[in-house]
């Protein structure tokens, strides 16, 4: 019985206490269980094999086929049958080079093994022509592979983000509760006076009312607070709804630094998927015009057939197939080649928006931090004229309207401290994430073969 009080007393212990949770322990659990990273790694399995089924096409195709025929001559009373099995195999080269071996098997004619030869000679003999579509399968793999690292580093930057938005909030709830002890404490002592006649009923009021805002701003914060935790929680895919993060805006703000506009505009044109997808696609142009120009070419095709077990039993044939004034295939040149200079433009144009991007975000970090610095200052002299004005109130020098209004100005510099904090940590957060840093930062090693 003991032993039983004893596991009950552990699982209450777990399962009330609230759950403690550091930065790399949330991007821990959104690694291991955000649906949308589960959903990528199973895409990635398709993607795969997707390239295995382009390579496919160069190897040996190997196949087998079987028919048999009955035929009932009802007149003659007389019934046949024939009957054959002809395994295949086949392989094909990127320089326009085909070679199959059927070996024939028929019950009544016996073994009649063929090899057959087959080369072009004009059309499609360029290996970059024959290779289009597997070079296209392993360029669109590389963006795939974009794709699902984006896919873990944007859980992973909506975790990070998610986790500050509880801090600021926290700290919030935390300012709120101070002013509220402040506030509770200066209606105290002007009950007293009033009490005594010291001071008027306007006051005693005034005070009542600042701590009745007080409250209303502590339930409105406790409700984003709560908020911004589901949101983690969500994120994270966590049931328990009590926990509590350990990390501090600081410790976040540490862990980050302002890239250079170069660094920023390189990792941007490395790592931007809608670059990196134009530049893909100027690849797949190429080959395209290649293979429009390529079907404007003559087809003269050169077959040899041979059986291995008689070789008298051979045959060479030629084929010729000139296309004369096939507007449809000219038309084709031209559409690739626009293509072409369409795709170079947007490229073009990328690159400047890229630029201009780059730009912008590191100039609106630095003067961001350099407002926060600024800010930081106002806050410590804020709090410095209230703990002075505290004892000029205790003994009645100022008002409480005069109080309450410097306790309001000093909470609205640490609103507007937090806020810039947050925005800050949320630009940097979404920078890195954009110039494909996250992974690396928080020690995320994917396998080679992903």
């Amino acid at each position: 019985m003991a032993k039983v009080n004893f596991l009950f007393t552990i699982y209450f212990f777990l399962t009330s206490q609230c759950l403690g949770l550091s930065l790399d322990e949330a991007v821990k659990l959104t690694l291991k269980n955000n649906f949308e990273i589960q959903s990528a790694e199973l895409d990635r399995i398709n993607q795969r094999f997707a390239v295995k089924v382009s390579q496919d096409q160069f190897k040996w195709q190997n196949g087998i086929t079987g028919e048999s025929t009955l035929l009932d001559a009802s007149e003659s009373n007389v019934v046949s049958s024939s009957s054959s099995i002809t395994p295949e195999s086949s392989i094909q080269s990127a320089y326009g080079t085909r070679l199959s071996f059927e070996p024939h098997l028929h019950w009544d004619d016996g073994f009649q093994p063929e090899i057959v030869l087959e080369q072009h000679l004009i059309r499609g003999t360029n290996p970059n022509v024959n290779l289009a579509e597997l070079r296209n399968a392993i360029d669109q793999n590389k963006i795939d592979k974009l794709n699902y690292k984006h896919t873990i580093s944007q859980a992973i930057s909506d975790t990070l983000i998610a986790y500050v938005d509880i801090l600021t909030t926290k700290r919030k709830v935390s300012a709120i509760k101070r002013t509220m002890t402040v506030n509770r404490n200066n209606l105290d002592a002007t009950k007293i006076k009033f009490k005594f006649g010291e001071t008027s009923q306007t006051e005693l009021v005034n005070n009542r009312i600042a701590l009745s805002e007080s409250l209303s701003s502590l339930s409105n914060a406790e409700a984003e607070f709560e908020s911004n935790t589901n949101t983690l929680l969500d994120l994270l895919d966590i049931k328990r709804t009590d926990i509590t993060v350990t990390d501090s805006l600081a410790s976040i703000r540490n862990r980050f630094k302002i890239p250079t506009e170069i660094e920023v505009l390189r990792a941007l044109l490395e790592n931007n998927i809608d670059y990196q997808s134009l530049k893909i696609t100027a690849h797949k142009n190429q080959r395209t015009l290649l293979k429009v120009k390529d079907d404007l070419k003559p087809d003269l095709t050169l077959t040899g057939t041979t059986n291995p077990t008689d070789p008298s039993d051979s045959r060479l044939s030629i084929h010729l197939d000139v296309p004369i004034h096939d507007i449809n295939r000219e038309q084709s040149v031209v559409n690739a080649k626009v293509d072409i200079q369409k795709n170079e433009a947007d490229i073009k144009r990328k690159e400047i928006e890229l630029t201009n991007h780059a730009r912008n975000l590191v100039q609106e970090l630095i003067y961001l931090d350099k407002s926060i610095q600024a800010q930081e200052k106002q806050v410590k002299m804020r709090v410095d004229l209230l703990q002075k004005n505290q004892l000029r109130f205790n003994n009645g020098f100022i008002s409480t309207f005069e109080f309450t209004e410097q306790i309001n100005k000093k909470e609205e510099a640490v609103d507007e401290l937090n806020n810039s904090i947050t925005t800050f940590a949320s630009k940097l957060i979404n920078l890195y994430n954009e110039m494909g840093l996250t992974l690396e930062q928080w020690h995320v090693n994917l396998p080679k073969d992903f």
